[in-house]
């Protein structure tokens, strides 16, 4: 990836100051937002029962939906850390809010318009109680991010996934290690202590990470954990996570390169499709080898590529919930009550508890009025960025903006980034530093 900036001999990501002198309190407006994030995804996501299965566990959790009936530690340590990173984002927001920094209001009024409609779900939902919930703990993350993308500068994000994605996945491979899990034969997927399609995504985000470190530094050891977290993402066997990151990774060159680079390379991306379609075509055996190749050596039954590894079935189902309640849905987050995930459970013999696609999973919540103003207020935002880096570009931007198109694709074929999560955090925090960017506060000279 092409940068005009100087090589740095630091492998360290360093935290630019960026709202006061104050060094102490520079290092506790990134640090504390950092910790309090990494406790509210390890909290709930992080499952020793994924690195005793070498195969990962199918089932996904589901803190949320239990949280009525349980009342552990490990729940009020999460609502705990969840308040404090509501507050923090409060916080954060009120004092970035003496800085001069001012959103892009038609871009916020959209987010504030979609944030809205899930409220007013409310009184129309199929499960009250399980949307509250469910909007209590999106409302601490949006406000979080909100605070988070207001305060910190684009870099700042991409120090803060680099960190704690590399977290992750080391944690993960001493996890097996410990259980005797790792590297395992017969149908092993990489998982570690998070679900396999969700270490994968996070190894996304330490690619995308590492690869932006490399263009700011010039530095080739991040080049090398790039190559490392792709290689991860592969063994963990999640096929769209693979080909989100890959096509994330082609998107982060293209913008980050300079104009007659560009051409370059978009006339290499025609030649590998082109490439790809004549071998297809002229190779006997080209299907069976893709199939192969698709599957990624997974051996299971819902391996099959066909199949879209049982999703299909799965979207059978939720058009058929889409089609009861098209226009406004079945409530935020009201869908997957435990009735249901029960009985489509008992018909597909695989317990799921969302639609593994985001665009039918907010169809499903808010219906066409729902989808509508969400693609809005993203597809808005994701243009604000675009212009913003065509501009003045700023390698923290296009970062952001990988990890929209990350995003899309995953989007797909998983419900991940739409769901309170990890994912969903990073993208939302790069959604508000697009709607509060300043250029006029220099943040274009990042790259």
């Amino acid at each position: 990836m092409h940068t005009t900036h100087a090589p740095s001999t630091s492998t360290v990501p360093q935290v630019k100051p960026q709202l006061t002198d104050n060094a102490l309190l520079n290092w506790c407006l990134f640090w504390l937002p950092t910790l309090l994030i990494m406790l509210v995804i390890v909290i709930p996501d992080f499952e020793p029962r994924h690195a005793q299965s070498a195969g990962g566990v199918e089932v996904e959790s589901d803190l949320v939906a239990t949280m009525a009936t349980e009342n552990s530690l490990r729940e009020n340590v999460f609502f705990l850390s969840l308040l404090a990173l509501g507050a923090t984002g409060a916080t954060l927001s009120l004092f970035a809010g003496h800085s001069g920094r001012r959103p892009g209001s038609i871009h916020l009024w959209i987010i504030v318009a979609t944030l809205a409609f899930a409220v007013c779900s409310l009184m129309w939902t199929d499960d009250r109680a399980l949307s509250f919930r469910r909007l209590v703990v999106t409302g601490f993350f949006v406000i979080g991010a909100w605070g988070i993308g207001r305060i910190w500068r684009p870099m700042q994000l991409v120090h803060m996934v680099f960190i704690l994605s590399a977290l992750f996945a080391i944690s993960g491979i001493l996890a097996e290690i410990y259980y005797g899990t790792f590297l395992a034969a017969g149908g092993y997927r990489f998982s570690g202590l998070l679900h396999p399609n969700r270490q994968a995504l996070s190894c996304g985000l330490l690619v995308l990470a590492a690869m932006t470190m490399k263009a700011k530094t010039g530095n080739y050891f991040f080049g090398l954990l790039a190559v490392i977290g792709f290689g991860l993402l592969i063994m963990t066997g999640s096929r769209g996570g693979a080909a989100a990151c890959a096509i994330a990774v082609a998107f982060q060159f293209f913008v980050a390169a300079p104009s007659a680079q560009r051409v370059a390379w978009g006339l290499f991306g025609s030649l590998l499709v082109g490439g790809g379609l004549l071998f297809v075509s002229l190779e006997p055996n080209a299907v069976r080898r893709l199939e192969t190749l698709a599957k990624m050596g997974r051996s299971d039954a819902l391996a099959d590529p066909k199949s879209l590894t049982g999703r299909i079935p799965i979207w059978s189902e939720v058009v058929v919930g889409i089609q009861e309640s098209p226009l406004v849905g079945h409530g935020y987050a009201a869908y997957w009550t435990p009735e249901r995930i029960h009985r489509l459970s008992y018909i597909h013999d695989w317990e799921f508890n969302n639609a593994h696609s985001s665009y039918l999973e907010i169809m499903l919540s808010l219906g066409l009025v729902g989808f509508t103003l969400g693609m809005t207020s993203v597809l808005s935002v994701f243009a604000r960025g675009l212009q913003l880096n065509a501009h003045a570009p700023d390698l923290g931007l296009v970062f952001i903006l990988s990890v929209f198109v990350m995003a899309f694709i995953s989007g797909l074929v998983e419900s991940i980034f739409v769901s309170t999560g990890y994912e969903f955090l990073v993208w939302s925090i790069g959604a508000f530093m697009i709607v509060y960017y300043s250029q006029s506060r220099g943040e274009g000279s990042d790259r």
